[in-house]
């Protein structure tokens, strides 16, 4: 999350924060990209199923709510190399996403509110 606010200040944008439904649905989706690594869930449906989940879970209401427009940014450590780890893999993915022209924009859209990361080490 640093990496990402200290980036976006560069940037002149406001910094993002973390918010708990969209964490506990990039923990919902981070396993299942080991299955499927696409924006589709291994179900077929849409990765914004899992916000609806999440939403679910922790407040009761199923649906998106304020979080309609939510995106979802995904990255594998062997598309980045191999095998890394720690402060090396989130300088790598950080980079990756910055050389993107889509995922940059998306990273500098003064509109976002937060931001989460999930991660999922299988072994």
């Amino acid at each position: 999350m640093r990496l990402f606010n200290d980036y976006r200040t560069e940037n002149g944008v406001g910094i993002v924060e973390n918010h708990d439904v969209l964490q506990a649905a990039s923990e919902i989706r981070a396993p299942e990209l080991v299955e499927n690594f696409d924006h589709t869930r291994p179900n077929g449906n849409s990765y914004m199923e899992a916000v609806s989940e999440a939403n679910k879970e922790l407040t009761g209401v199923w649906g998106l709510g304020d979080l309609s427009s939510a995106g979802e940014n995904i990255a594998s450590q062997f598309a980045l190399g191999g095998i890394i780890s720690g402060k090396q893999l989130a300088e790598k993915l950080f980079e990756n996403w910055k050389n993107s022209l889509g995922l940059n924009a998306i990273m500098l859209n003064g509109n976002r509110d937060y931001m989460v990361l999930g991660l999922y080490v299988d072994g």
